[in-house]
């Protein structure tokens, strides 16, 4: 497939400007001259007419429209998503020498941007570890590898925008807590080069997979509940990507407590929520909507993932508001943003201080 430039003055980016879609990056990965790009991307109104592309540099590129009847049977909740898959083919020499590239992607609707979803994305070697297929589906419901590193990617880059937006370019020590098989830390050590990476997780299958594919790492198992093995003010930066969406009300309190002790003066933590654009966009549970609208919070519901590996009732789908994230948050933590969709196009990002 070939795109077609296209000239475009993008609109403002970030947290004060377009809003965020709903989609993610599917795949990444080189084909001949190009890196071929691929996955979805709706709003409330459903897929766009059309969708921009803009690298960090170059021209920008109209992406190639792909039906996905699978879209359409698992997102009901949105008309038309059938409709909302891209493709679109970067040329390599953006993206050599295994630099990220960042990405916008603009969905317009009459000729207006109307919501935007921001990817980075880069190289991976041949030989880049691949969990086997039950890790990588306990971590992110998927047995395809090109969907685990194409959404790590795009993870880690999330993650990295926001510790630049608040003072955290280049941190000296990350804690990815909640790594699992180093989806997004692998990535960490491209978008943050020098500084020294831990990762820690409760399953420590996980993290010994992890510990023998990623010998640059640190990887240390970790505990369903504080402390963790660590020194009080170990940390700059410490990330935690869908670790809150599964914990309850008292479990938050007490690991918000555990990452403050754990961050030096000064410190970021970086963690994601499922809040209202996300039961928006997804949920079809009617009545946990109904809780999470009456209530701003919800952790009724029994996730099984990590059954046989986390105590028993310990692991839950866990909703919650910004209103009421930031109200309770804010009685352990410095609560300096919040990005409605800022995970994944999906969960809300916020950003805590010590």
């Amino acid at each position: 497939m070939t795109n077609t430039a296209h000239p475009l003055n993008l609109a403002k980016q970030g947290p004060q400007g377009t809003q965020n879609a709903h989609g993610t990056l599917e795949y990444a990965r080189p084909h001949g001259s190009n890196l071929v790009l691929r996955g979805w991307m709706v709003d409330a109104e459903g897929p766009f007419e059309s969708i921009v592309v803009q690298p960090t540099l170059g021209p920008a590129y109209n992406a190639v429209r792909i039906e996905r009847p699978d879209l359409g049977q698992a997102i009901t909740t949105l008309p038309l998503c059938e409709y909302a898959g891209f493709h679109v083919d970067v040329p390599l020499e953006q993206v050599a020498g295994g630099a990220f590239v960042e990405l916008v992607l603009q969905g317009l609707r009459g000729g207006e941007v109307r919501a935007q979803m921001r990817v980075g994305c880069r190289l991976l070697p041949d030989d880049f570890p691949t969990p086997p297929a039950h890790l990588s589906m306990r971590v992110s419901h998927t047995e395809l590898d090109y969907l685990l590193q194409a959404g790590g990617m795009k993870t880690a880059c999330d993650f990295q925008r926001a510790a630049a937006r608040h003072g955290m370019p280049a941190p000296k020590r990350i804690l990815d807590w909640g790594c699992g098989p180093a989806r997004v830390t692998s990535h960490l050590q491209a978008l943050f080069p020098g500084a020294e990476i831990v990762g820690t997780d409760l399953d420590h299958e996980t993290v010994g997979w992890a510990a023998m594919n990623y010998p640059g790492i640190e990887f240390v198992g970790g505990n369903p509940e504080p402390p963790l093995p660590f020194d009080s003010s170990s940390f700059d930066l410490i990330t935690g990507g869908s670790v809150f969406t599964h914990l309850t009300a008292e479990m938050q309190e007490a690991w918000l407590g555990e990452l403050r002790r754990l961050l030096v003066p000064g410190g970021r933590a970086l963690v994601s929520t499922l809040g209202s654009f996300a039961a928006d966009m997804r949920s079809t549970d009617v009545s946990m909507c109904e809780r999470l609208a009456a209530a701003g919070f919800d952790d009724q519901m029994h996730d099984a993932t990590l059954d046989g590996v986390a105590p028993e009732g310990y692991y839950r789908g866990t909703w919650q508001t910004i209103d009421w994230t930031r109200g309770k948050w804010s009685e352990s933590m410095t609560v300096l943003e919040v990005e409605e969709a800022g995970y994944e196009n999906y969960q809300d990002l916020w950003v805590l201080g010590r």
